[in-house]
């Protein structure tokens, strides 16, 4: 699992920040605070790793993330800068990488690597393109024991937007150890994010047959949704996770029965049932996913990359609550709280809904949702526009063990119920004074 993002030079984030994640992280705050930014970063290394052939260091126009300028990525937009991406799996192997700008790119990857640093167990291996590497530099990193004679040297080379030591011939065995112990690991991590992004579209008719790959899905979940539903409903040993998924939706009162028809041999007909609860004969009341409101479409990607998430992935959901009644909301919430308590899956929800905070708070109070698996990341910016972020885990009875987080939902919904009732009493004395 990923313990941590490391993000510098990036967008807003000005700073370093070395932002921790938990089985089940929350991001929030206000709007253009940075909360997308951060994970942003995550999500540019992803698309770049998901092509098949090497788009250089950044794959700046992707499924997930789109720039047309590459000085957009950076702090301020400044056009002779360096941002830094990095992560941290476990808390044993970690790795960042520093990309500078080009003055002029002339056809060539508008980021050049700097450097890329590879850590582990509080060591660190330092690699910088085209300068060699001491073999023995690399072994001792490794841990691996033996004589390695002090002038052997290995070239460097970039490996997507890291960089890796080239260990061929007489030292492809310690070239196999980093390859395994190392580099796929990470590799693993940054493709096998399930992203649910915020803009999930408008329900339509039909959708696309997708080939999912558990694991290492390329670019948005969206794409997958009605296959991953289809593949459930065929094989006989993934037909659990349908019925969880039809036990969720009726848990938020949206209907009570999903099923998956080919339309033609390349397109697939989501179909629900008409009614929240199923009625007495009523097995074959469904109607076309498009034909209801918006909810259903809207958190079905959510639930699906819940239950489709392997062990270890990563499920980043943008804006969970989007088109839920309050109702809906809070059960959303406490099936999150379900999944982070029961699967090996780790969850990010950037979210504006004080309801799903709370519903979580009431979770973890409840002993349903064991305290110390979240975190919560408060983003705000300071007047230069920089990003900063409070952080805070929680007590067993739901509180903040941070009482200086910032956290302002309960202060606006407070702060309109309190205008609203002084203007309505205002508002009557003033119709009291009018008839006497």
């Amino acid at each position: 699992m990923l313990s941590k993002v490391i993000v510098e030079g990036y967008k807003s984030f000005r700073d370093r920040h070395e932002v921790p994640l938990g089985r089940l992280t929350l991001l929030a705050g206000a709007n253009s605070s940075g909360k997308s930014s951060l994970m942003q970063g995550l999500l540019l290394l992803k698309q770049t790793f998901d092509l098949s052939s090497d788009p250089g260091p950044l794959y700046l126009v992707g499924p997930h993330v789109t720039f047309e300028r590459s000085w957009e990525l950076t702090w301020k937009k400044q056009k002779e800068a360096a941002l830094l991406l990095g992560l941290v799996l476990d808390e044993a192997t970690a790795v960042e990488v520093k990309l500078k700008l080009r003055k002029k790119p002339r056809g060539a990857p508008p980021f050049m690597i700097q450097r890329c640093t590879w850590k582990r167990h509080g060591r660190e291996l330092e690699l910088v393109p085209q300068k060699s590497v001491r073999v023995q530099e690399v072994t001792r990193w490794l841990g691996i024991a033996g004589e390695v004679p002090a002038k052997a040297k290995v070239p460097v080379e970039p490996r997507r937007t890291f960089l890796v030591p080239v260990l061929a011939g007489e030292w492809s065995e310690t070239g196999e150890r980093f390859e395994e112990e190392i580099f796929a690991p990470v590799e693993r991590a940054v493709r096998g994010v399930l992203h649910v992004p915020a803009l999930r579209g408008n329900p339509t008719r039909t959708y696309p047959v997708r080939a999912y790959t558990p694991g290492a899905p390329v670019g948005s979940f969206l794409d997958y949704v009605a296959s991953v539903l289809a593949e459930w409903q065929r094989k006989e040993d993934e037909r659990h996770r349908r019925e969880k998924l039809q036990a969720f939706l009726r848990k938020m009162g949206l209907t009570w029965k999903i099923q998956v028809r080919h339309y033609t041999d390349t397109q697939l007909e989501v179909l629900v049932g008409r009614t929240a609860k199923p009625l007495q004969g009523g097995a074959k009341d469904v109607v076309n996913m498009a034909d209801v409101g918006f909810g259903v479409s809207q958190v079905l990607p959510v639930l699906v990359s819940l239950l489709a998430a392997e062990p270890g992935q990563v499920v980043y959901i943008e804006q969970p609550e989007i088109h839920l009644h309050p109702n809906a909301q809070v059960a959303l919430a406490d099936i999150v709280a379900e999944v982070v308590a029961e699967r090996p899956v780790q969850v990010v929800l950037e979210t504006h809904s004080q309801l799903m905070l709370v519903a979580l708070q009431r979770a973890i109070a409840q002993g349903r949702l064991p305290a110390e698996s979240v975190i919560l990341h408060w983003f705000e910016r300071d007047e230069e526009g920089a990003t900063r972020i409070s952080t805070t885990g929680f007590t067993p009875d739901g509180a903040f063990e941070n009482p200086e987080v910032p956290e302002d939902f309960s202060a606006v919904a407070n702060g309109v119920i309190r205008t609203y009732l002084e203007a309505a009493w205002t508002r009557q004395e003033e119709d009291a004074l009018h008839y006497c």
